[in-house]
């Protein structure tokens, strides 16, 4: 188990309850702004993705020929 989890684990069971809220957790770690529905995604979490997403140009043609 990781030791950061251990550590939050004793002090949940210390507490007796979590030390924040589900949405309060959420926004510390960056996933979603406190009191918005939109969940957000670390660019870090999008692994295998490096820049925007290739959308099809207006004309029909492919951007990436050479």
């Amino acid at each position: 188990m990781d030791i950061i989890q251990q550590r939050i684990e004793t002090i949940v069971k210390a507490v007796g309850r979590p030390i924040l809220t589900g949405d309060e957790g959420r926004e510390l770690i960056g996933y979603e702004p406190r009191g918005d529905d939109e969940v957000l995604v670390p660019a870090r979490a999008l692994s295998g993705l490096e820049g925007p997403a290739t959308q099809p140009s207006p004309d029909g043609g492919d951007d990436l020929e050479a």
